[in-house]
């Protein structure tokens, strides 16, 4: 039987916790969400909008820290250069990562030849979207993959509720063919309640992570 610890350790953790940076206790938070997930994973991941930039580096870390892990990034949240930048200065390693970017087209952000990136041509090309990332799939030789959604709720911003939510539901379909775990990320917000109701309905697991 799993020991629960007592009051005294967790009040001991949350003093620790009190000590550390907003950007540190979210790398201890996505840690512990991803260390209790299991395999063959769809995780809705909703946060708070006061902590969203301190979210990313350290969900990619956390996965990338487990053996022979692949991963997929749908970039709709920055540009691929943006977040390239960001993981490089975070010395993040890049040679198990493919990105979908979807924004770069929409914001007029530069296009850079780099073959770990495939770009889409709108926030609105859903099917396209869909297509990309079943060749990602089919092209991906690593068995342990994740894809990483960065964010349904940016896509949200671009196109009606109802297209976004079946799209999700084919992209988890997709995803539970090839054996592929999913996170898909939505800042937490009471414009999109509708939404996150109906795809919590599709993931195994709903994860808030609340102000930090």
């Amino acid at each position: 039987m799993k020991k629960v610890p007592d009051e005294k350790v967790l009040s001991n953790q949350k003093k620790i916790e009190g000590f550390l940076s907003p950007k540190s206790r979210m790398g201890l938070k996505i840690e512990s969400v991803i260390g209790a997930l299991e395999p063959n994973f769809n995780l809705l991941l909703l946060v708070n909008q006061d902590n969203y930039s301190l979210l990313i580096l350290p969900l990619l870390r956390a996965f990338s820290k487990q053996k022979d892990r692949g991963i997929i990034f749908v970039a709709v949240n920055k540009p691929f250069e943006k977040i390239k930048a960001e993981l490089l200065k975070g010395d993040f390693p890049l040679q198990n990562i493919r990105f979908i970017d979807m924004v770069s087209s929409m914001v007029g952000a530069k296009k850079v030849e780099d073959k770990c990136v495939f770009y889409l041509p709108a926030t609105s090309s859903l099917n396209d979207l869909i297509e990309a990332i079943q060749h990602e799939l089919e092209e991906k030789k690593q068995k342990n993959v994740v894809l990483v959604f960065d964010s349904v709720s940016t896509l949200l911003v671009y196109n009606d509720a109802l297209p976004v939510e079946k799209m999700v539901h084919s992209l988890i379909g997709k995803l539970g063919k090839f054996s592929v775990d999913g996170v898909f990320v939505m800042a937490k917000s009471k414009e999109f309640a509708g939404p996150v109701q109906t795809i919590s309905q599709f993931c195994d697991k709903v994860v808030e992570i609340e102000k930090l």
